[in-house]
């Protein structure tokens, strides 16, 4: 049997208590700065949201696009002399993306 290079439980804890190692390498998230942007609306043309600054001046958002997922299902019969519950199946995943349509 190995040994395990790095033990699961590191360190002692205040209250005397074994830590999980992988909590000993977590830090906080960085800080973000505060939003500038307010959402006013969506734009009829594009059905995207239309964001301001402050100054009531339009933020462009960057261009966006849309995900979704196929799944295709196989199923297939060995032949003869298998038996009735040997039947073969299989899935097949795939991602389709729309391109991004620019907003000029």
């Amino acid at each position: 049997m190995r040994r395990m290079q790095r033990p699961f439980f590191s360190r002692r804890s205040s209250m005397d208590q074994m830590v999980p190692w992988g909590l000993t390498r977590m830090e906080p998230y960085p800080t973000l700065g505060k939003p500038t942007g307010r959402v006013v609306g969506l734009d009829p043309e594009t059905q995207t949201t239309i964001y301001e600054d402050a100054a009531g001046r339009r933020l462009e958002m960057g261009k966006h696009s849309t995900h979704r997922g196929v799944e295709t299902d196989t199923t297939t019969n060995p032949g003869d002399g298998a038996g009735p519950d040997a039947m073969d199946e299989d899935a097949d995943q795939r991602s389709e993306q729309d391109e991004a349509q620019d907003g000029a």
